[in-house]
């Protein structure tokens, strides 16, 4: 599943682009060849998923923040356009994979949508009294003597 469709990047307008950039075929070119761009949104897909998952977050992401969908169209176009991308695909590109980074170091989140990674074990501490100095429930067993030293 991609986190963007061939839809949401004709939505934005770029149905010129896209059969400038797709059509082998026709000349001049007339169609978009789905599966090209479908590709295209794979691999921005599982590129954002590399980002994701060092952040903590489960993927696929469900429901897709609109970022997200964002910086895969973003990804995709760059990917799309190859060795010719302007200097505006280029810098979208580059702005999504900084923000992508600054996602997966923490700096930014995804939002509430996004459910948080769940603990697979929950540690609960117990009190135990033992023998000997510590057998009374409450004595402290950290002290400034048992602790020097660190």
């Amino acid at each position: 599943m991609s986190y963007a469709t061939i839809q949401n990047l004709l939505d934005r307008g770029y149905s010129q682009e896209l059969i400038e950039l797709t059509d082998t075929v026709n000349t001049p070119p007339t169609t978009i060849d789905d599966t090209t761009v479908q590709d295209a949104l794979d691999d921005a897909t599982a590129e954002i998923n590399s980002y994701i998952t060092a952040a903590n977050v489960p993927t696929p992401l469900n429901p897709v923040p609109r970022i997200i969908v964002t910086r895969c169209i973003e990804i995709a176009r760059y990917r799309l356009w190859r060795d010719r991308a302007s200097e505006k695909v280029t810098l979208d590109f580059q702005m999504a994979v900084k923000w992508l980074v600054q996602l997966a170091d923490g700096a930014v989140q995804l939002g509430d949508n996004v459910a948080p990674t769940e603990q697979t074990e929950q540690i609960t501490p117990v009190l135990q009294p033992q023998s000997g100095e510590n057998a009374i429930m409450g004595a402290r067993t950290f002290t400034k003597r048992s602790l020097r030293g660190f």
